[in-house]
């Protein structure tokens, strides 16, 4: 009885002490831009969870502390693009609040954006609160409109919609719910429909 005493407590204390590595700050050497490098460790990548000791709101964070978009890549390639703070158009359109496009979210396929400025993560992100991005050739902008924000996005054969709230006016509480989609093509019938599967 006494050695499993003994032996329980061992592994517990292993346990205990082990169960979390302290933060480790780890800085990328930025040789294209070292003006964008972390200059502390307060703005550094943080790895394998934090004390419990930062300033409020800043314990057990994944991410940085400065302004960048996080990219998951697989085999190398763009999977998924959470921005920083950052504001940028689409279909020439810039959102109408100062808060840009900032945490939005784009997950999908990298492909060019149909208007010509490029591939979506170089070049922009997400269009909308969340947007997943499907196949295709090319990414719909041109259906984009400047109250596409709280909502979802979803792009694809060349084709956009979006599901989300539209607001009203310049004042609060004055909101639509809207279900969109669009086409570039004249001659080319998108529809919108509703089907069970039984």
């Amino acid at each position: 009885m006494k050695r499993k005493i003994i032996l329980g407590t061992m592994i517990l204390s292993g346990t205990v002490m082990f169960a979390q590595q302290n933060s480790t700050p780890y800085v990328t050497p930025f040789a294209n831009n070292p003006s964008q490098a972390p200059t502390t460790a307060n703005a550094a990548w943080y790895r394998g969870g934090n004390m419990n000791t930062g300033p409020a709101g800043n314990a057990n964070i994944f991410g940085t502390r400065w302004n960048s978009p996080i990219y998951t890549i697989t085999t190398g390639i763009n999977r998924s693009k959470l921005n920083g703070n950052v504001n940028y158009p689409i279909n020439g359109v810039l959102p109408p609040v100062a808060t840009g496009r900032n945490g939005f979210m784009l997950i999908g396929r990298d492909a060019p954006m149909q208007s010509g400025v490029g591939n979506i993560y170089a070049a922009l992100g997400a269009y909308s609160l969340l947007h997943l991005n499907g196949e295709g050739t090319a990414i719909q902008d041109l259906g984009y409109r400047a109250w596409m924000r709280t909502g979802l996005t979803l792009t694809g054969n060349r084709d956009l919609s979006y599901f989300g709230l539209r607001q009203i006016g310049a004042g609060e509480d004055r909101t639509e719910t809207v279900i969109a989609w669009s086409d570039n093509s004249a001659g080319i019938a998108d529809e919108m429909a509703f089907r069970f599967m039984g």
